[in-house]
């Protein structure tokens, strides 16, 4: 997993500490949400039903971020 060496990487692009802590925060609050609903959704309509579904949502958010502009993103620097 990536997530050790995340913070070192924000901070080679110019982010805040502060940001970078929202940023991680950001991601370990997801994680917790996602984590809590795939096993809810795994008891009511299966196991393999749900790995289908999560990666079918995991590829498909993988598409629009492909074309991103990384402006966009090297805007939420703080200089």
């Amino acid at each position: 997993m990536l997530i050790p060496f995340l913070p070192y990487h924000l901070d080679s692009l110019g982010f805040s500490t502060r940001t970078t802590g929202w940023i991680v925060a950001a991601f370990g609050a997801g994680y917790l949400i996602g984590q809590i609903a795939c096993g809810w959704l795994s008891d009511r309509i299966g196991q393999r039903a749900t790995l289908v579904t999560a990666m079918a949502a995991a590829a498909s958010s993988c598409r629009p971020s492909r074309n991103s502009d990384p402006l966009l993103a090297s805007s939420w620097r703080r200089t």
